[in-house]
């Protein structure tokens, strides 16, 4: 297997790494410290890929769906981990995401072509199945702006890496036919790209309480390079023990591509776990 596809088995961890909240432990202080966050993200992964129809070779899309009862049972690998180095106001963060998974439980969503849209149900996806690996990696500077008993609130700008292959074979129960074309009932589509994008963004968090150890954190970015535009979301709830911290939170990692790619947009977003470790 190619080195590329070896690091799209680790996409699950890349998309993390993007997600610089993780190391949410924001504070000042004169010392240094790092922190490591191993995480469990378990997103519905929602995929467009280019499609041209016959006779005449209109360009289309097909929308598919894979949410995590579809995939846990057919995970091949994945890895999802975040750290951080923290010195006074700066700390630099980066995270690393790999997936690699097979399932026959994914679902064609909808078919997009001659300026309609047709819903497939999912009870006649029969045979349908999805190949995914992929690797994203997220590497951000930060400066703390804003440090209270209360809150805190940091700017970042760094570079998210992102790759991926997408393969879908569909099978089902009947074709179906929209305005002006037909969706033909057995078919595969291929999809696949490196993205390098430079992002911006902001996280913080805000405490809960007057003990001191459960607290909201939150995070957002935005960016664009290879991809159109790719944004990220994270926010949840925390709790703080004396060197460590648990998470839960919900996250949205997004990719909008050109028209002309054959993946046009992936989209992740779903809950999320991490234990945090400070020294």
């Amino acid at each position: 297997m190619p080195p590329a596809r070896q690091v799209l088995r680790v996409l699950p961890a890349l998309a993390l790494c993007a997600q610089a909240a993780w190391g949410a432990e924001a504070g000042g202080g004169d010392a240094d410290h790092w922190s490591l966050t191993p995480y469990l993200w378990l997103p519905t992964i929602n995929s467009e890929l280019r499609f041209d129809f016959p006779p005449g070779g209109e360009d289309g899309s097909v929308d598919s769906e894979i949410g995590p009862s579809d995939y846990l049972t057919n995970l091949n690998g994945v890895l999802m981990l975040a750290a951080e180095w923290r010195q006074e106001r700066w700390a630099f963060t980066g995270d690393l995401i790999w997936l690699d998974l097979t399932t026959d439980a994914s679902a064609v969503k909808a078919v997009t072509g001659g300026g309609g849209t047709i819903s497939i149900p999912r009870e006649t996806n029969v045979n349908t199945s999805i190949d995914l690996s992929g690797v994203a990696f997220t590497l951000a500077a930060n400066r703390q702006l804003v440090e209270t008993k209360r809150s805190s609130v940091a700017v970042l700008g760094g570079a998210r890496y992102f790759t991926i292959d997408v393969d879908l074979h569909w099978s089902l129960s009947t074709a179906f036919t929209g305005s002006g074309f037909t969706f033909a009932r057995q078919g595969k589509l291929s999809g696949g790209m490196d993205l390098y994008d430079a992002i911006v963004g902001a996280r913080g968090k805000w405490q809960l309480g007057s003990g001191g150890h459960w607290y909201v954190p939150w995070y957002a970015d935005i960016g664009t390079g290879s991809s159109d535009l790719t944004w990220q979301a994270m926010a949840g709830i925390g709790y703080s023990f004396t060197r460590s911290s648990l998470m839960l939170a919900w996250r949205q990692l997004e990719y909008d591509m050109s028209d002309d790619d054959l993946l046009q947009d992936i989209r992740f977003g779903g809950p999320a776990v991490g234990f945090s470790w400070r020294f």
